[in-house]
């Protein structure tokens, strides 16, 4: 509970919706654990294990849909969520996307040391922050 009353003193302070400091303050703060585990991966050169808990990071979060249905009584929590997050909803299916398709194509083309999916990857999480703060 800290964090989520810590998250809704930023917003207030701040002037930012929820939903903004939802989908960043929060999002990144709780994705250390996935970040470490991940670098940890590749240092080790364990990709499949790096690549592996991202998208299972992400498939195990969208199944906490369900579970915030079953601790809450009153109507879906979906339906009481701001339309602000079917934007987030639809950054991360990009995001996913463009994921998939850079390990579907293996392709090799580089912007400084990184793929062009990582970096479409960032624009669009980039993108969606611009958009969250209007």
């Amino acid at each position: 509970p800290l964090l989520v009353i810590a998250a809704q003193a930023v917003a207030i302070e701040s002037g930012q919706s929820e939903t903004f400091v939802g989908t960043t303050l929060v999002g990144f703060t709780t994705s250390f654990p996935e970040i470490a585990a991940t670098v940890a991966a590749v240092r080790f050169g364990a990709f499949d294990l790096a690549v592996g808990n991202i998208f299972g990071s992400n498939a195990f979060n969208m199944c906490i849909f369900f579970a915030m249905d079953l601790a809450y009584d009153g109507e879906p929590v979906l339906a009481a969520a701001s339309a602000q997050h079917a934007l987030s909803g639809q950054i991360a299916m990009l995001a996913l996307a463009l994921g998939v398709m850079g390990i579907l194509a293996r392709a090799q083309r580089r912007i400084a040391v990184v793929r062009v999916e990582s970096w479409l990857i960032v624009t669009a999480y980039l993108t969606l922050i611009v958009l969250l703060l209007r």
